[in-house]
């Protein structure tokens, strides 16, 4: 029994350093767009976090990004979001949100110049 699982276990390690370095290679291409760093974050993020953690940062980093911007289409469309957090958003995440969601930057962009 023991070493039927073996090759099982090999194959899952082998799968699992396969995505290591796909996820790196698609962090260095700046291909990872946030919406795909969320789902690797809820799926793998306890194993990435043990096992590689500045790979697990930058995947969360991407991740929360995605939150933020989810977060802030819900503001808008309720007619909640005030000036401040604009203002904030912008500054903290503006040219990444204008690289994956430039709709979305527009928006804001636009938001700012009404409710000033």
């Amino acid at each position: 029994m023991l070493q039927e699982n073996q090759p099982k276990n090999q194959e899952k390690l082998v799968s699992f350093e396969n995505l290591k370095s796909e996820l790196t290679s698609m962090i260095e291409r700046n291909d990872l767009k946030p919406e795909t760093a969320h789902f690797f974050k809820k799926v793998y993020g306890k194993k990435l976090s043990k096992i590689d953690p500045d790979l697990y940062s930058e995947v969360a980093s991407l991740s929360s990004l995605y939150a933020i911007m989810d977060a802030t289409k819900i503001r808008i469309r309720q007619g909640l979001i005030t000036l401040d957090e604009i203002q904030v958003i912008l500054k903290n995440f503006g040219p990444t949100i204008k690289r994956f969601e430039p709709d979305l930057y527009g928006r804001l962009q636009e938001l700012k110049g009404e409710l000033k």
